[in-house]
């Protein structure tokens, strides 16, 4: 089954922890916007600035990340893609005005728009054809599972620790989340270690 091998299930948890973070800092941008803007004329106007960039960094991510999974398929790609990430949310905290705040916004959802279509290839890698279409359905719910929790996590944090906070947090979870990378790839390393030292098995054919 699925659920009896620990890499899959380390990767849904993967997919669920990085959904909760995306999340997390959604609702921060905007309300970012409001505060770091000088005129209310322009507030509509620059939040839809942040949020392009944002989503532009997060497609041009995506494309650079298939190409170099591609071409290269190193282990260690996922842990370094988050740590990245992690740190590219510091700036964030200290940002004093728009342009700060889309620049940084640019650089750390280009570093986070990486990491999908990386869990994407865990599952192709680690599932049979045969149980794929179970796989992303529990991929699914995990992610949703994470988007639920992300909202009411950002709102928590941001209401006790102020606004900038979220991004504190959402660095540690990063980090976290290129620890958990490690340890899929340390058990799928183990798994197939077990599986090329087994012994072939062969059947003499009656003549």
């Amino acid at each position: 089954t699925l659920f009896g091998r620990n890499e899959i299930v380390m990767v849904f948890s993967l997919i669920s922890v990085f959904a909760l973070t995306n999340v997390l800092l959604r609702p921060v941008y905007p309300l970012l916007v409001q505060k770091l803007s000088t005129s209310g004329k322009r507030l509509a106007s620059s939040a839809g600035i942040v949020n392009s960039a944002r989503s532009f960094a997060t497609v041009l991510a995506a494309l650079i990340a298939g190409i170099i999974i591609d071409k290269k398929r190193k282990a260690s790609f996922g842990a370094v893609v988050a740590l990245m990430a992690s740190f590219a949310l510091i700036p964030l905290i200290f940002v004093k005005n728009i342009f700060q705040l889309t620049f940084y916004a640019f650089f750390s959802s280009l570093m986070m728009g990486g990491i999908n279509p990386i869990l994407n290839t865990y599952l192709s890698r680690l599932v049979p054809n045969e149980k794929r279409g179970a796989a992303y359905g529990i991929a699914g719910s995990a992610k949703s599972m994470g988007w639920a929790a992300g909202g009411i996590t950002g709102g928590i944090i941001s209401a006790r620790f102020g606004l900038r906070n979220v991004f504190i947090f959402g660095a540690v979870l990063f980090a976290v989340i290129a620890l958990m990378f490690l340890n899929v790839e340390k058990k799928i390393s183990v798994r197939n270690e077990k599986l090329s030292s087994a012994p072939d098995i062969k059947i003499s054919e009656e003549k």
